[in-house]
């Protein structure tokens, strides 16, 4: 007979609660909380309390915010740091419980809590933007304790409980670090007989939010120590060490010298070339801990309350030499079982997938942050939308994204709207539907990886109210809300954060209208799922109509292209199921040719594209070009961070060049469906998403490239999945082993399905497996659970068909006087290639006129060219529009106004503080300030022929266009590169056009457009734009 087992049960009801909220509300000596960099000493407290019979067993109930730790008899419990989990304070505040049975004893016992500010106290007020604060620290604690003899007591916090912020730890801030005094340090202070006579009593305080429940994460904690590989002197005092990796964590400092000896360790990620730290992306961080000694011999201590994400530290007002021994790292983040294992014959493609191991394990904080190291460290959702499948199969993430699921839920306003971070410690609502679409992109993740149904029942609700509110938005099946476009294009200037060419972004009406078709498509899934019969249909219903819409407004039948034709144009129109059968090859060209040809096989697409681009390619029949991306080393690619000497993955492809005010050398959404693409098609392991959570798996290796072998595996819940395979000249050999309970179907690559043998018998004779068909190379078997050994004679791989290099035009869209003319040359990087163009803006074809000398422009021209060469498929286009103007007639006034805007101003209240008059609607000929500043420009445009026009601008930050005082085009707010359109009916003659631009950091992009029936889309040309009417 087995033992009786005993477990305990949390506190369930808010009733089960004896304990009070209790701290300290105000600032106390030299707290100062209204300052930017907010300061606050930990609140330390303390109560004894006595046992006077044997303890059976004993549980401990405490939640400390914004963080704590807890001792019993001067014992820390637990191994837990940075507790509890961050939430969504106002609603819903986490606990955690730990058994403290072994921590008791008869008679005399004292309880201590040491409470930090984490993001409960926020590190911020206003900057670098509004940040929600939530009090000063509090705590509420409920030891429960068990007799032998079958009684119970309880202990809880209350007023007898004594507080002071008299400690050593004077100051702690998540972005500045942390003040530690030794000379203040209250010794035994958490033990019995401690001398608290000059304590205060704690306060009774209000509760945090509505909820108080059980953290259902698992917790923070150190998870591997790392020891400097370097350390250099750069200066006299001034020590660098490198700690070889960039990390997430801190440093523990020994040390040894006199009393009242300070020594500083401040934190970064790249050094400048001097060997100094490189601090200008780390923004208004001062990521610098602070230690002064109470001295007597040999010192140790690290950090409680802050974090740092950093390769470098610099070591400044040690005693004496420091060696390599005076720090260790400290790698801390959610303590996450490790999910899966992937390596392969590709050195780079190892070197990668590692560093996407560290950015994404480093960026763990009881959310995903985007982040871990400048004054941000936010949960924004755009970041994880399809990367968090990835991230699934490294870890198991199915605790932690469940818990950020219910932050994203406790955004949610009565309106429906969804922050774009969660929790909202910047309350960011915008209404776009790529952002906040991640709630309902990972609750289906949850689901196709980890069988998650109940997960997708608690949040329908949610989620439908935020859909229904969206919906709202509609306009004829076009959804018009997009904020932040496809962020972080790779830009033509590899210093720049974002792209200024509009070409290379994408319509922010489309990315909207994409996004929320595909969202109605899940929903209605889950609906389906759900028995939700009539929400499944009218979902449905919904994304087929806007299906038409989207292709009626976007789709160039003529051209048989998307919107303009860029690279995240393309692949979000073939990933979410948009393009018409009948051009879908021609859909997909478009896209081999941006990449192959105008990319010169790199990636051109920001985070939006990115997050469907590698799967949309092997879908499409094109393994072997995103096998090109995955092996790239230039820029831009994964490849050359990894070249560069990065250890994580960049917020920028230029991340070694591009402005600091927003390059992150440690932020992973630029991984985008990488990693899913490492597991799911170079290793063969997917999940079928009819059949969720790896019962049914997908197994379809694709053999790519230099590659000669690939081993990973997957722990899902059914157990271990294992996909090895290798080619032995050109024997393709092939490992599997299926986990009980479970099936797969497998696609073996070969040239004939009576060659591919399991074991030493042919596979269709093999016992549990079972032949199923053949495809593309693939013979397709069933197989039951088991090991097994595939094997076939000869791989076909596909090699895609190599365009040519877009050609050049040395100047893009510009604007001459009259009586003057200009030379344009036309260059190919494929010496050999033919060029041919046409001036009237027609589409080049092989018989159009040659190139062969520099081109004189006296005339308005729009140019075309496309490159040909033998054995290659054509160029892309590349295109520009010449204007001539009279400058006594043409113009467009402008008037620059210097503030701080979030949105463009009433321009009638304010005073410009210059004004001139340009002949294009762009930035490049006014003199602006860095940052800051408002433009209205206001002219009269000349249309020739009846008929419906639309106009766009592409901006960042906010634009608005008007047209005989009537809004056409409203892209207002703060947002990055951003395009938007709209349609007005003009008739023959001059009209007024004013455009509107504010800035308030970052980058200063502004271009306006138009077309029609008979207009190709092109910028506005200066000829006819005029300063007065006729």
């Amino acid at each position: 007979m087995s033992e009786t087992a005993f477990w305990t049960t949390g506190l369930f009801k808010n009733s089960d609660w004896k304990a009070k909220w209790i701290g300290l509300d105000k600032a106390v000596g030299d707290d100062a909380p209204n300052v930017p960099n907010r300061i606050l000493s930990a609140r330390m407290l303390r109560h004894e309390f006595e046992l006077d019979k044997k303890v059976k067993s004993a549980t401990v109930f405490i939640s400390g915010l914004g963080l704590f730790e807890l001792y019993l008899n001067g014992e820390k419990i637990g191994d837990q740091v940075l507790t509890p989990g961050l939430t969504e304070y106002n609603k819903t505040t986490f606990y955690n419980s730990f058994d403290v049975t072994e921590n008791l004893q008869l008679n005399k016992n004292a309880i201590g809590v040491i409470l930090g500010n984490g993001r409960y106290f926020a590190p911020r007020g206003d900057a670098p933007t509004k940040t929600r604060t939530y009090g000063f620290p509090k705590v509420i604690c409920q030891l429960e304790v068990q007799y032998e003899d079958g009684t119970s007591s309880t202990i809880i916090t209350d007023e007898s409980w004594k507080l002071t912020t008299n400690g050593p730890t004077r100051k702690n801030n998540e972005y500045d670090g942390e003040y530690y005094d030794a000379r203040m340090e209250l010794d035994a202070w958490n033990k019995i007989n401690f001398d608290d006579a000059n304590w205060i009593n704690a306060e009774l305080v209000d509760k945090p939010g509505e909820e108080l429940v059980a953290q259902p994460n698992e917790a923070i904690k150190i998870m591997e120590e790392l020891n400097p590989i370097a350390i250099n002197e750069v200066k006299p005092g001034v020590f660098i060490f490198d700690m070889g990796q960039n990390m997430v964590g801190w440093c523990e400092l020994f040390v040894k010298g006199k009393k009242g000896d300070k020594v500083s360790l401040r934190f970064a990620e790249t050094l400048k070339e001097d060997g100094s730290l490189f601090l200008a992306n780390i923004r208004g961080a001062e990521v610098t801990d602070i230690y002064i000694l109470k001295g007597g011999g040999d010192e140790s201590w690290e950090p409680k309350f802050t974090y740092h994400g950093f390769r470098y530290v610099e070591m400044i007002g040690y005693p004496g030499t420091p060696t390599l021994s005076s720090i260790k790292g400290k790698v801390v983040h959610d303590a996450l079982d490790i999910s899966g294992l992937f390596t392969c014959s590709n050195e780079l493609i190892n070197s990668i997938y590692k560093n996407a191991y560290w950015g994404i394990s480093g960026n763990y904080r009881s959310m995903p942050t985007d982040c871990p190291q400048r004054d941000e460290r936010q949960g924004w959702l755009g970041d994880r939308s399809a990367e968090c499948t990835g991230e699934s199969y490294i870890f198991d993430i199915s605790k932690l994204y469940n818990k950020w699921l219910t932050d994203i839920k406790d955004t949610q306003l009565e309106s429906g709207s969804i922050s774009d971070v969660a929790p909202s410690y910047w309350p960011l609502y915008s209404d776009n539907t790529t952002w906040p679409g991640t709630y309902i992109f990972a609750s289906d993740m949850l689901y196709t990886q980890y069988g998650d149904l109940k997960t997708i029942e608690t949040h329908y609700p949610s989620m439908q109210k935020w859909i229904e509110y969206m919906s709202q938005f509609l306009m004829n099946g076009i959804m018009p809300k997009d904020t932040y476009g496809d962020w972080c294009v790779p830009p033509e200037d590899i210093k720049l954060i974002h792209t200024h060419d509009p070409l290379r972004t994408t319509n922010s009406d489309y990315i909207g209208t994409a996004y929320f078709h595909y969202e109605l498509k899940l929903m209605a899934k889950f609906a389906g799922l759900l028995g939700k019969e009539k929400d499944a249909l009218r979902y449905s219903d919904t994304a087929d109509e806007m299906k038409t819409a989207f292709n009626k407004k976007f789709l160039n039948k003529n051209e048989v292209l998307y919107s303009n034709n860029s690279q995240t144009a393309n692949i979000l129109a073939l990933a979410f199921d948009l393009v018409p059968e009948e051009y879908i090859e021609r859909i997909t060209n478009n896209l081999l040719q941006k990449i192959l040809g105008e990319s010169d096989s790199h990636v051109g697409n920001g985070i939006i594209g990115g997050q469907w681009l590698m799967r949309t390619l092997t879908n499409n029949g094109n393994a072997d070009v995103a096998y090109i991306l995955a092996s790239q080393n230039t820029y831009p690619s994964w490849g050359y961070m990894v070249e560069q000497g990065a250890t994580t993955i960049w917020e920028l492809w230029n991340g070694d060049h591009g402005d600091p005010g927003m390059n992150s050398g440690n932020h992973v959404m630029l991984l985008g469906d990488l990693i899913i693409w490492f597991y799911e098609n170079l290793a063969g392991i997917k999940a079928d998403p009819d059949i969720p959570a790896f019962k049914h798996i997908i197994m379809k290796p694709h053999v790519l490239g230099d590659l000669t072998f690939v081993d990973a595996s997957y722990n899902s819940i059914y157990g271990r999945i294992k996909s090895a395979w290798k080619l032995d000249k050109d024997k393709f050999i092939w490992n599997i082993s299926i986990p009980a309970n479970t099936t797969a179907t497998i696609y073996v690559p070969t040239k004939d399905k009576e060659d591919v043998m399991e074991g030493s018998k042919l596979a269709s004779n093999s016992d549990y497996v079972h032949f199923e068909g053949w495809e593309d190379n693939f013979a397709i078997f069933k197989i039951q659970s088991g090991n097994y050994s595939f094997s076939s004679n000869g791989v076909i791989k596909k090699i895609t068909k190599q365009y040519v290099s877009t050609p050049e035009i040395s100047i893009k869209d510009t604007t001459i006087l009259l009586g003057e003319e200009i030379t344009v040359t036309i260059m190919c990087k494929e010496k050999d290639a033919v060029i041919r163009y046409t001036l009237d803006g027609t589409e080049p074809n092989e018989t159009s006129l040659i190139y062969n000398e520099p081109l004189q422009i006296e005339k308005n021209t729009f140019l075309r060219a496309q490159a040909f060469k033998d054995g290659y498929n054509s160029s892309v286009q590349s295109k520009a529009a010449y204007s001539f103007v009279d400058p006594n007639k043409n113009g467009i006034n402008w008037n620059l106004y210097k503030g701080q805007f979030k949105k463009l101003p009433e321009f009638n209240e304010l005073k410009p503080s210059a004004k001139g008059k340009v002949f294009q609607f762009n930035l490049e000929k006014i003199k602006l300030p860095e940052h800051n500043f408002a433009l209205q420009y206001k002219s009269f445009i000349q249309i020739d022929k009846d008929g419906e026009y639309e106009f766009s601008t592409s901006s960042n930050d906010g634009s608005k266009l008007y047209i005989d005082d009537k809004l056409v085009v409203d892209n207002d707010g703060e947002h990055g590169p951003k395009q938007l359109g709209g349609l007005i009916n003009l008739k023959k003659g001059r009209h007024t056009l004013c455009v509107e631009y504010f800035q308030s950091g970052g980058s200063k992009v502004l271009t306006a457009f138009y077309k029609s029936d008979e207009i190709n889309n092109q910028v506005i040309p200066g000829s006819i734009l005029f300063t007065k009417k006729p």
